[in-house]
C-alpha cells in the first residue's frame, strides 16, 4: 500500500466510525429540541457505530419526556451497557419513578447520589455538584 492510499483509509474510516454517528445524533437531538419528531432520526442514530451510549441515553430522554416510561427504561437499559454515569442513574430513577416503581427509583437515585450528583437546588437536573 502507499501512504497516500493508508491515509485515505484512514479519512473513511473516521468518517464512518466518528463523523457520520456524531452528525445523525446531533440531528436526533436537534429534532427533539426543537419540538419535531424524534424517534426515527434516534433510531437511525443507534443502528450506526459509534456514540451508542449517548444516543441511547438521549433517546431515553426523548421518551420519557414524550410520557414512555417503559420506553425510556428499555434505551437507559442500553445506554448503561456503554455508560454508567450519575446522570444515567438519575434518569434510571426518573424513569422508574414514571412507571410506579418507586423502591427501583430510590435505589437509582441513591447510587446517583454516590456518583457525585446533585438531586435537590443547584445540579438538580443531574449535574455534577
Amino acid at each position: 500500500f502507499t501512504m497516500a492510499a493508508v491515509l485515505i483509509a484512514c479519512a473513511v474510516l473516521h468518517g464512518v466510525t466518528t463523523l457520520r454517528p456524531s452528525f445523525l445524533l446531533r440531528r436526533a437531538e436537534d429534532l427533539h429540541l426543537a419540538g419535531a419528531p424524534a424517534e426515527a432520526a434516534y433510531i437511525s442514530a443507534i443502528a450506526g457505530p459509534g456514540y451508542r451510549g449517548e444516543a441511547h441515553e438521549s433517546f431515553g430522554i426523548y421518551r420519557l419526556e414524550q410520557g414512555d416510561g417503559q420506553g425510556a427504561w428499555t434505551s437507559f437499559l442500553a445506554a448503561r451497557t456503554e455508560l454508567n454515569t450519575g446522570r444515567l442513574h438519575v434518569l434510571m430513577g426518573k424513569a422508574a419513578q414514571q412507571l410506579g416503581w418507586d423502591e427501583v427509583a430510590a435505589r437509582f437515585r441513591e447510587q446517583a447520589q454516590q456518583r457525585g450528583v446533585a438531586l435537590e437546588g443547584p445540579g438538580a437536573e443531574g449535574k455534577p455538584q
